[in-house]
């Protein structure tokens, strides 16, 4: 992941503006994020994100409205790459993958490209999803909606990756609900992960089917819990 870090981080985006706030506190990511701080040489592959950070956010700084298509890709790609750095603990680079996930997912919005409004909404409630973890229904409730919302522009036919990776965000969202207590939505979670399976069933998603049936297997567990079967 680490040699192509940078193409791949910039040419894999195609999203929306700079977020204001985060353009105005910004600084650079070895003083901004505790990750970044903490990595110095002894992780090398912090170390090369924290400056795929920098270096994202340079472009974005000298980026204007008359390339709003350049930013949008540079804010996706900003999302992605902090998001690698809050899901390692760092709840501020969470916060701002969220911000920058935002933003491009606001200018995709306003020029109709909907599956790429998806796409950054796919990122937004996984970093959501993150968060909750640490603490928050409320970030699994906003996962579980954005999901929603993304999977109903999102065609199968065209999309199938996105497509099962929307319905497992947002069983991951529900799941996380239930274990909050809110267990009135595993239904929806089951019919989420078992739609995903009917993708994740091809050969070149062995993974992803294993880790699909396992949550599966827990959600169906707590549906039989709920209803004391």
């Amino acid at each position: 992941m680490v040699r192509c870090m940078r193409a791949g981080l910039i040419g894999l985006a195609v999203y929306g503006f700079a977020a204001p706030a985060l353009a105005q506190t910004w600084a650079p990511a070895a003083e901004r994020y505790p990750a970044c701080k903490e990595a110095a040489a002894d992780d090398r592959r912090i170390v090369e994100i924290c400056d795929v950070v920098d270096d994202i956010h340079e472009r974005l700084a000298m980026r204007n409205s008359a390339h709003q298509r350049r930013v949008a890709q540079l804010n996706y790609a900003l999302s992605s790459a902090l998001f690698v750095i809050g899901a390692g603990g760092d709840d501020l680079a969470l916060a701002d993958s969220i911000e920058a996930g935002r933003a491009a997912a606001a200018q995709y919005d306003s020029d109709g490209t909907r599956v790429r409004w998806a796409g950054a909404q796919l990122q937004i409630a996984g970093a959501l999803n993150v968060r909750a973890r640490r603490g928050g229904v409320a970030y699994a409730r906003e996962a579980a909606e954005i999901s929603r919302a993304a999977i109903a522009v999102t065609p199968r036919a065209q999309q199938p990756d996105l497509w099962a990776a929307l319905h497992m965000t947002n069983a991951h969202a529900l799941m996380l609900l239930a274990e909050g207590g809110d267990r009135a939505n595993l239904a929806e979670a089951v019919a989420a992960i078992r739609s995903a399976l009917e993708i994740y069933r091809r050969p070149r998603f062995a993974d992803e089917r294993v880790r699909a049936e396992a949550d599966l297997a827990w959600v169906l567990q707590a549906l039989g819990e709920s209803s004391g079967t």
